[in-house]
């Protein structure tokens, strides 16, 4: 018991500890070296007084253990976005109301994840026909897009995908094909990954980690170059359930490498995409979002529901709507707790929690039913963190993977596929 309140204090020192590094890191990088792109630094004592007494809450509503799944992305989401959050908001002038709207919807999902196992019927599925319709689905898709002729637009250059994607996407994302590349890539290739690491077959891992450069270079996404490594890292961090303090210390080397990179080999390319993208863009727009939507009005899910609620006409797609807006030209995607609020305000921001409670209730259940804890966390982590940090729910649930992803666990469940019998391969 006394071991249990110490690792506790740690993790909340560990947790204080990695606010002040972003305000370091924000103050002294992204506000100087990015401020043309939107992000300043106007703060004041009294915004930072603030923010600090806004951080209990969200100190209380992060886990200090890890016993669940659902534990660990209200972690991730509170190292990855929420804390970032605190920072720009207590560095920028940014709206109150805006900011605590956003911890009014991560205090409903930390208390409304927590229930009762949701129970599924489960049937009799074969392993091994599981194992060869996953392959299957990637060979569809690799062979799709040489049969479309995308593969005369190969690059393997992070500077130069921007030349390439779009009309590459022309080719390759037509109708069905466009959710199918998605799947595979967020969520099939994370899969076959797991289970290959679970049968210990360095061969299989190779040929997917080639699988997915191969997909990056055709479809010039630069996440799909480290999606792979994001699942591995994943379930190698998360091999022992509770271990909390560990997981802050990896977010924590995330941004302390490229601030070294920054500091010691005047090196600007890791703060970009890592600390940058990853931590403060997803922030930044959430703020944008709700700048632009609380004057133009709310848009009701008018592209998928039309005008059922209201008479909103888009000229755009609310990504791109953004990205015109903070004077770029191509999408700015954002956060669900961006998104339900440009959808229906506040009320937008307690649905959409609400339901990503009940997403990663769903998920919870499959630890109970046998699946490993970190087996689950790893093949689930791509679609949770575009949920978290870039896609509006209803895309992320569809377009990204969530729901397939929830299928898949539910395959794999039936199939008893990651089981200590099927740790080796035959």
């Amino acid at each position: 018991m006394e071991n249990k309140k110490i690792s506790k204090f740690y993790t909340i020192v560990l947790l204080c500890l990695y606010r002040i590094f972003c305000e370091h890191v924000y103050s002294t990088i992204i506000a100087t070296e990015f401020a043309y792109e939107g992000f300043t630094q106007h703060g004041s004592a009294l915004r930072m007084i603030e923010s600090w007494l806004a951080y209990i809450i969200i100190i209380i509503a992060i886990p200090k253990t890890i016993n669940k799944p659902s534990d660990l992305f209200m972690l991730i989401t509170g190292l990855v976005y929420i804390i970032p959050l605190t920072v720009y908001y207590a560095l920028t002038e940014s709206s109150a109301i805006h900011f605590y709207i956003v911890l009014v919807g991560f205090s409903l999902i930390s208390v409304f994840r927590h229930g009762n196992v949701i129970k599924i019927r489960r049937i009799h599925i074969n392993k091994m026909m599981l194992d060869i319709i996953l392959w299957c689905f990637v060979g569809i898709v690799l062979l799709g897009m040489f049969s479309a002729g995308a593969i005369s637009h190969f690059n393997l250059d992070v500077n130069a995908v921007y030349d390439y994607r779009e009309e590459v996407s022309d080719l390759i994302d037509k109708g069905a094909w466009a959710y199918l590349n998605n799947w595979v890539y967020n969520t099939i290739i994370p899969c076959l990954l797991v289970i290959s690491i679970w049968r210990k077959s360095i061969l299989r891992v190779i040929i997917l980690i080639i699988s997915a450069v191969i997909l990056y270079g055709i479809s010039s996404h630069k996440a799909i170059l480290f999606y792979p490594f994001a699942v591995i890292f994943a379930f190698y961090l998360s091999l022992r359930v509770h271990a909390t303090n560990r997981i802050i210390i990896a977010f924590t080397a995330m941004m302390l490498i490229p601030y070294l990179s920054y500091h010691l080999l005047n090196e600007i390319i890791l703060i970009d995409l890592l600390v940058r993208r990853l931590f403060f863009v997803p922030v930044y727009l959430t703020f944008k979002y709700y700048e632009y939507f609380s004057s133009a009005g709310f848009v009701y899910w008018a592209q998928s529901l039309g005008n059922l609620f209201n008479n909103y006409e888009l000229s755009d797609t609310p990504a791109k709507i953004i990205g015109y807006y903070i004077g770029g030209t191509g999408s700015a995607n954002s956060s669900f707790f961006a998104t339900g609020y440009m959808h229906a305000g506040l009320l937008g921001v307690i649905i959409y929690s609400i339901i990503v409670s009940f997403v990663f209730r769903l998920i919870d259940s499959f630890m109970k039913s046998g699946i490993p804890f970190n087996a689950i966390t790893s093949i689930t982590i791509v679609p949770v963190m575009i949920l978290i940090t870039s896609s509006d729910l209803t895309t992320s649930l569809v377009t990204h993977g969530l729901i397939m992803v929830i299928f898949i666990l539910y395959l794999l469940d039936c199939s008893k596929i990651l089981t200590v019998q099927n740790r080796r391969l035959p």
